[in-house]
């Protein structure tokens, strides 16, 4: 199924197995690959063009490209450390101690 990066939908947003360590350690790496082939074809005018999307609830919003990554990019700085954090307290999760901190 295609993702939103292709142009597909994002039907749900946690899966009780998403609450599982191996979920990242087996899929991000593969979606990462997604991301920076999808990048590697963006030109400077596709990143200044408009997009239209609508968020997880529904919402519709318009924007250009390059704002929208910004934001993706944004979130996935600020939210590691808080996700390690939330997970480390939550009993669903097992996280090694692997910080580099």
């Amino acid at each position: 199924m295609a993702g939103p990066v292709e142009g597909g939908t994002a039907n749900t947003f946690l899966t009780d197995a998403d609450y599982h360590l191996a979920v990242p350690q087996n899929d991000w790496p593969a979606l990462y690959q997604r991301w920076k082939d999808w990048a590697a074809e963006l030109t400077d005018d596709a990143a200044r063009s408009d997009i239209s999307y609508s968020h997880l609830r529904g919402n519709p919003y318009r924007q250009p490209l390059g704002q929208l990554v910004l934001h993706v990019v944004n979130h996935g700085t600020w939210t590691a450390p808080f996700f390690e954090t939330v997970a480390r307290c939550n009993t669903r999760f097992s996280l090694p101690n692997s910080s580099p901190r």
